[in-house]
């Protein structure tokens, strides 16, 4: 089974999104990485951002120039 990051590392790769939305929430001790350190980097712009309740954030990045 194909892990939903990896999942959307290759759409990335492949030129296959449109968008990605993101709900980021404060860490104590630092978080997860979306993406494994070294591989290719899709060029993102932030399109929309909205903050609502205590530090959450919710994200919307299209790859840039779409």
């Amino acid at each position: 089974m194909t892990k939903p990051v990896t999942l959307v590392r290759r759409l990335l790769d492949e030129g296959l999104v449109d968008g990605i939305e993101l709900l980021v929430a404060p860490a104590v001790g630092g978080g997860r990485r979306l993406f494994q350190e070294g591989l290719a980097r899709t060029p993102l712009e932030v399109v929309r951002s909205r903050t609502f309740g205590p530090g959450v954030h919710h994200v919307i990045h299209a790859p840039r120039g779409a």
